[in-house]
């Protein structure tokens, strides 16, 4: 028993938790959750605290994500089949248990809120390589190598992002960029994206884009491409 102020009785009364299954309506529909109140052992009647109204919102949301947001096993085998990672790896690299993920794909448990958006955004393999880059000093070498043969990986490396972008143009060039995302409401990433748009629609950009040069082993030397060809920040 704990003492605890009734409004009720408008005292100080000994109460005790009581839990109990509930049903309430988030963005309509229906949802089951654990509920805990306090029951004064005086009057019989059930009350919240403030925390406690807190703690009982907190488990419905909850209740709702397990039961309409949450990720299924099938769909973690796929995200992570696609990157050719172990159990085991795809744990460590997205920073869990070792048999974490084992649990999630063989039924035994469903994950939480915290490891639930790991998964969401590992399946983005843009994140999902920056997470390896971090932690992929905790999986073995076999792992590693069955990791970066993968095509997704593959194609991260190659393209990388912003971030890559940002360190390979000077301050100079970073402002002009930064300064159009101001004039023109965008982001960074729209405006590269139409800079590259309005480039490769220029004919001197065939010089890239031609697959059987790639296939005979034909393409351009750098020089024959900046003697042609030259992309600079207008």
């Amino acid at each position: 028993m704990i003492k605890h102020s009734c409004p009720y009785c408008e005292t100080i009364r000994d109460v005790k938790e009581v839990k109990r299954n509930e049903t309430i309506e988030i963005k309509g529909k229906k949802v089951s959750y654990e509920a805990v109140h306090y029951e004064c052992t005086e009057c019989h009647n059930l009350f919240d605290t403030k925390e406690q109204m807190g703690k009982n919102l907190l488990a419905a949301r909850e209740a709702y994500d397990l039961q309409y947001n949450s990720i299924t096993s099938d769909k973690i085998i796929k995200i992570r089949e696609k990157y050719n990672a172990s159990q085991k790896a795809f744990s460590l690299i997205l920073g869990m248990g070792e048999l974490t993920i084992n649990s999630y794909e063989q039924n035994k448990s469903v994950p939480n809120s915290s490891n639930r958006l790991l998964l969401q955004l590992a399946e983005n393999p843009l994140i999902f390589f920056e997470m390896y880059e971090k932690n992929k000093t905790k999986i073995g070498a076999i792992q590693r190598e069955h990791i970066e043969s993968s095509q997704v990986y593959k194609d991260c490396k190659r393209w990388g992002g912003l971030e890559n972008l940002y360190q390979h143009l000077s301050s100079t060039e970073r402002e002009v960029i930064e300064n159009k995302t101001y004039i023109v409401g965008s982001s960074v990433v729209q405006i590269v994206s139409d800079m590259v748009k309005a480039e490769m629609s220029k004919t001197s950009f065939e010089i890239y884009a031609d697959a059987h040069e790639v296939e005979e082993g034909t393409i351009p030397s750098s020089t024959d491409i900046n003697r042609e060809f030259s992309i600079g920040v207008a």
